[in-house]
């Protein structure tokens, strides 16, 4: 599968491609480069399902952060320098798309082993 790319996105890739040459001919960049070893992060609200037995809702908004092979979700975003309420390590989990397209619906099952 290919997709084209929107222009700011090839002007990105273009601005790095040019600072990575300058820096593999040993000269100076106009900006500091990323550093490589960097972990990306990725957070926003989302919706968490867990099964619950004798209550209605059975979904709860949190703030979440997933970062290298965890997740970690928080009250609000506000409190997430702190300690989350839970974090889930990934590793060895399944992870089970669930897409409803005309519902608009798109989420993702994570079974953790326990």
């Amino acid at each position: 599968l290919f997709r084209s790319l929107p222009e700011n996105e090839v002007d990105e890739i273009e601005a790095a491609l040019s600072n990575l040459e300058v820096a593999m001919e040993g000269g100076t960049l106009d900006k500091i480069l990323e550093d490589i070893t960097d972990i990306p992060k990725l957070a926003d609200n989302l919706k968490l399902f867990r099964p619950k037995k004798m209550t209605l809702k059975a979904n709860k908004q949190y703030w979440f952060v997933f970062k290298d092979t965890s997740i970690s979700y928080f009250k609000n975003k506000e409190v997430s320098h702190g300690e989350p309420i839970e974090k889930l390590n990934l590793r060895g989990c399944e992870i089970v798309p669930e897409v409803n397209v005309a519902g608009k619906k798109f989420g993702i099952k994570l079974l953790i082993p326990v």
